[in-house]
């Protein structure tokens, strides 16, 4: 045995071919994920799948074999539908999504626009006199961060108290 000896892919390993430095399989399918190439196999043919690759240009094989994957796993999990069937239950999960923020935007519909209401925290704080004494115009901003209500109804006492 030579030092230059490879692995066979997992291609020619299946079908007890020798694998040469040709073999159009040798770059997508490895010798240590034998199951890749079984799955493909089943599914479309290894005859097929090295005519596919041997027409394409290099740079789309990886992409190609990508593709005969996730079809052949799709097709062996549902065997009638195949890849259609996942589509189908993507497409019915995403109506689904689709109908739920509808029905979440019409429930929120009423809220939406209105001011917010008044909490017992902000109501008590009300009656308290550093909050009737503050200026929003000595704040310089700060009514923002404190809360506009407290601020509105701070600077509306101080216009009737004046």
């Amino acid at each position: 045995m030579s030092s230059s000896y490879t692995h066979p892919c997992a291609a020619c390993k299946a079908q007890r071919r020798t694998c040469t430095p040709q073999c159009v399989f040798k770059p997508y399918f490895p010798s240590d994920q034998p199951l890749k190439f079984e799955k493909v196999n089943e599914i479309f043919r290894a005859k097929n799948v090295a005519k596919i690759i041997s027409e394409l240009d290099v740079h789309f094989r990886e992409d190609a074999i990508n593709s005969l994957v996730y079809e052949a796993e799709a097709r062996l999990r549902n065997p009638v539908y195949g890849c259609d069937g996942i589509i189908s239950d993507l497409l019915a999960k995403l109506k689904q999504a689709e109908t739920n923020l509808q029905n979440a935007k019409k429930k929120l519909a009423p809220y939406i626009g209105s001011s917010p209401p008044v909490m017992p925290q902000q109501q008590q704080l009300e009656n308290t006199p550093s909050v009737v004494n503050v200026n929003p115009q000595r704040l310089g901003g700060e009514c923002s961060r404190m809360g506009l209500v407290i601020c509105e109804q701070s600077s509306e006492r101080q216009h009737h108290h004046q």
